[in-house]
């Protein structure tokens, strides 16, 4: 399970850091930050490019897994290279001095198409769905998710069943690991504390801290004002997250994620099936609204 969560590491780093990186690339570019393929000046071999890129992500996965280079192969500006982590292969790049990785590339020398509108996932349908969202609280793509669904959930109200599950290991001894560390377990346990105290407006204070997370702020420092946001009771979310109930709240919580064998942030199932389209609003309410065996007039 840690090996999984450490290549996860990866693959999120890589996606939700290519956006900037391509852009980056581009500015860098037009103004002649790449003069001579470098943004120092200085060439690195690609042995070297191979060990800075190895040492680097090693290092990001704690030896929980080994980051290998297949190949490494000039590409005029850029060395590309086939990294090879936990087994899973991924193309990327990194500029001739060793200063920037990309998660990938764009071929513009391709003819480029327009995808076709996503078609809505058929799931069983119900009269009131089940929706189970499985995240860890501080996953750029978990929060992405929740963002994407908490608006759908407020105009549905008590139309669905709705859970959140966290994606955590319980150590048995009262202690708790989770991917991104101690912050997040201990986020985890306000939030537990907070939807069995305040079941109709948790995901309020959950929204206020993603969007301290999307703001770049360090949530263990603002969870007290969007506690006061979410009109939650500030002494009735601490005690029960600093004692023992939050621990065992999210002992229970974390067990379905262990059941189903969840280990990727997000991951959710509508009426049991596995969800498989966007993480927009608009994604989520086309399969959700199917999944009705009456539709509210909110769909």
């Amino acid at each position: 399970h840690k090996k999984h969560q450490s290549t996860q590491t990866l693959v999120w780093i890589f996606g939700a850091t290519a956006a900037l990186f391509l852009i980056l690339f581009i500015i860098a570019l037009t103004t002649h930050g790449f003069a001579g393929g470098t943004t120092t000046g200085k060439t690195i071999t690609p042995d070297e490019a191979k060990a800075k890129t190895i040492d680097y992500l090693n290092t990001l996965l704690q030896g929980q897994a080994t980051a290998t280079i297949e190949n490494i192969t000039d590409q005029g500006n850029l060395y590309a290279m086939k990294l090879n982590v936990g087994g899973q292969l991924y193309d990327s790049y990194i500029t001739k001095d060793g200063s920037l990785l990309f998660p990938s590339a764009i071929d513009m020398t391709k003819a480029q198409t327009t995808p076709a509108a996503a078609t809505p996932q058929e799931l069983p349908k119900t009269d009131k769905p089940t929706i189970q969202l499985f995240v860890m609280s501080e996953c750029p793509y978990g929060v992405q998710a929740e963002d994407g669904l908490f608006p759908l959930l407020k105009a549905l109200g008590n139309a669905v069943n709705f859970e959140l599950h966290f994606i955590a290991n319980d150590n048995g001894d009262g202690t708790f690991q989770s991917l991104h560390g101690q912050k997040e377990v201990d986020e985890d346990l306000r939030q537990v504390c907070a939807m069995k105290y305040y079941p109709n407006t948790y995901i309020d204070y959950i929204a206020c801290q993603n969007g301290n997370y999307n703001a770049g702020k360090d949530i263990s420092t603002t969870w007290e004002a969007c506690i006061a946001t979410a009109k939650l009771e500030l002494t009735t979310i601490k005690t029960c997250a600093e004692g023992t109930e939050g621990k065992d709240l999210l002992t229970e919580n974390i067990k379905l994620a262990e059941e189903k064998g969840v280990g990727g942030s997000p991951t959710m199932f509508i009426n049991d099936v596995s969800y498989s389209g966007g993480r927009t609003t608009a994604a989520y309410q086309a399969s959700v609204c199917g999944a009705f065996n009456t539709a509210p007039t909110v769909c």
